[in-house]
């Protein structure tokens, strides 16, 4: 890769680097991929779909990242002039093991994991079932995208999709996510430091579960596991109920569940537990639209 086809060089925000690290050390047990699936019923061009992610990867610069940190003294990311996604295309529809082919690439194209240091890190996988049923997988890394990003994504790759078969307007311009990184590099962090410190009161250290998952500093992160729990239509009501009675949101509700679960289980009246949030400065213009890692812990 030549110097010609770099754009753009600067360092990583924190958490890309705390993310980077976890990649590098946990090897192929990487918890930082994220995948999304979509079924389709209906009629797609699907050239022309194809076009519009092609334009949409093209758009943003953070989807022409890599990332490096071999002989620097720290990780750099460079944003590359042009990188084609990876797409594959797939035609299933004459075979009758569909649903078992689906699952067994979903597992596969998770487990193939991505090098940072050679974009892109995403992939997409169309398969076509029938001639009005199509498969999407697409399969990316954090370092790239939060949940923020990803809807932005997929609204913009719609419209460019509406303007080549409608001729409507293609979405407007984002702000790259060199910004962000010049903003966080302007912030004081001998001031944030001494704030959360004094906010602390010298508890820096997250509670443990300790009777149900004992510490062990030379273990991985390891492979992760999902589970899903549907709670009842009258239950969610209810908590939603609550926390609009309260002025707070929903996942204020929650994160205070956590704490009185780590109260009980550690047996401290203090507790202490990470949470993520936006983390998107009102102060930089536009920044609902930019994409990237812009999550805080």
């Amino acid at each position: 890769m030549s110097a010609d086809d770099i754009e753009d060089v600067y360092e990583l925000s924190p958490l890309q680097q705390g993310i980077l690290f976890h990649t590098l050390y946990d090897g192929d047990a990487d918890v930082y991929l994220n995948q999304r699936t979509f079924l389709v019923d209906g009629y797609l061009d699907v050239d022309v779909l194809l076009q519009a992610w092609v334009q949409t990867a093209q758009a943003h610069t953070i989807l022409r990242t890599s990332f490096h940190w071999e002989g620097l003294d720290k990780p750099l990311q460079k944003v590359h002039r042009d990188v084609p996604p990876q797409i594959s295309r797939h035609d299933w529809s004459d075979l009758e093991d569909q649903e078992a082919r689906f699952d067994r690439l979903i597992a596969e194209d998770l487990a193939a994991g991505f090098d940072p240091a050679v974009p892109p890190l995403q992939r997409l996988h169309l398969i076509q079932f029938g001639e009005a049923r199509f498969g999407v997988i697409w399969t990316h890394h954090l370092l790239l995208l939060d949940g923020w990003s990803v809807p932005i994504f997929m609204s913009d790759v719609m419209r460019r999709y509406a303007s080549l078969v409608f001729g409507t307007p293609p979405p407007e311009p984002a702000p790259p996510y060199r910004d962000y990184i010049a903003w966080l590099q302007q912030q004081d962090r001998k001031s944030a430091k001494d704030f959360w410190t004094g906010s602390l009161s010298g508890r820096v250290e997250a509670t443990p579960l300790a009777p149900l998952l004992p510490a062990d500093p030379q273990r991985s992160a390891g492979t992760l596991d999902e589970r899903v729990v549907h709670l009842p239509a009258d239950v969610e009501n209810r908590l939603r109920a609550r926390a609009a009675r309260h002025r707070v949101t929903v996942n204020s509700a929650l994160h205070a569940a956590w704490a009185l679960v780590l109260q009980r289980y550690s047996g401290s009246t203090d507790v202490t537990f990470g949470v993520t949030s936006a983390g998107r400065p009102p102060e930089l213009p536009r920044v609902d639209r930019m994409m990237g890692l812009l999550t805080n812990t």
